[in-house]
């Protein structure tokens, strides 16, 4: 199987989430010059600085005083 054809699947399986990276890849990159190992590592990074993201706001939510006077 094509690279090319390996990318578009493993795209095309990708959760919803994914989409807002998946149209940057596709504008940018563009799927038929990507390797399977690039996409990946790229999944990987987004879905990372989304974990990130996600605790810096749980975080700063912890700290929040609810103090009733």
């Amino acid at each position: 199987m094509s690279e090319e054809k390996l990318v578009r699947k493993s795209i095309r399986s990708l959760r919803k989430t994914f989409d807002m990276k998946v149209a940057t890849i596709e504008e940018a990159q563009g799927i038929c010059n990507m390797k399977v190992d690039e996409l990946m590592r790229s999944l990987q990074t987004f879905e990372l600085d989304i974990s990130d993201r996600s605790e810096e706001k749980n975080k700063s939510i912890t700290f929040v005083s609810n103090t009733n006077e």
